[in-house]
C-alpha cells in the first residue's frame, strides 16, 4: 500500500521512505543488540534513558526513550532479570520506585555504544561531509516538527 497516490507530487511521498528507512533502521539496530549483547533495541533504549536521567522513575523512563509505558514494563523485566536494572525505592515517597542501571548495565551499556558509532558510518560511507551534514540538519528539524518537547 503506498502512502501516496500516482498522480501526488514527489515531495509528498517523502513520509513512505522514511518510514521504510525508520524500520529498517531499527531492525537493523535490533538485530546488533541481540548479537552483542542478548538485549532487544527497546531495551537499549531503557538502558540509555537510565544512563542519562536515572534513576528515574519507569514513567520518565517511558517519556524520555520515547517509548510506551507497557514496553518499557517488559523491557525492565528482562532487565532485571539479567541484572543490568535495579528497582530502588524513592528516599521520600515510598509509593514511588526508581530504576537505576547496575555496574553490568553500565557495561552492557557500554559494548552497545559501540554499535551505535559503528553504524552511522556504514550507513552514510558513500555520502560527502557536507550531505552528511546536511541529512543531519534536515533530520533535526523534521524531529522538531514530530517529537513533543520535553
Amino acid at each position: 500500500m503506498s502512502l501516496v497516490t500516482p498522480s501526488a507530487p514527489a515531495s509528498n511521498a517523502l513520509p513512505g521512505p522514511l518510514c521504510t528507512l525508520a524500520d529498517g533502521i531499527q531492525q537493523a539496530l535490533d538485530r546488533a543488540c541481540r548479537q552483542t549483547a542478548g538485549i532487544r533495541l527497546a531495551d537499549w533504549r531503557v538502558l540509555a534513558a537510565l544512563d542519562v536521567h536515572g534513576p528515574v522513575s519507569a514513567g520518565t523512563v517511558a517519556e524520555r526513550a520515547g517509548l510506551e509505558r507497557p514496553r518499557v514494563t517488559r523491557a525492565v523485566a528482562r532487565l532485571r532479570e539479567r541484572g543490568l536494572v535495579t528497582r530502588q525505592p524513592h528516599p521520600d515517597d515510598r509509593r514511588v520506585v526508581h530504576l537505576a542501571l547496575t555496574e553490568a548495565g553500565t557495561a552492557c551499556l557500554k559494548r552497545l555504544g559501540e554499535i551505535e558509532n559503528a553504524r552511522p558510518d556504514r550507513l552514510l560511507a558513500h555520502l560527502s561531509h557536507t550531505e552528511r551534514e546536511t541529512i543531519g540538519l534536515l533530520l533535526d528539524g523534521l524531529r522538531d516538527k514530530t517529537v513533543p518537547a520535553r
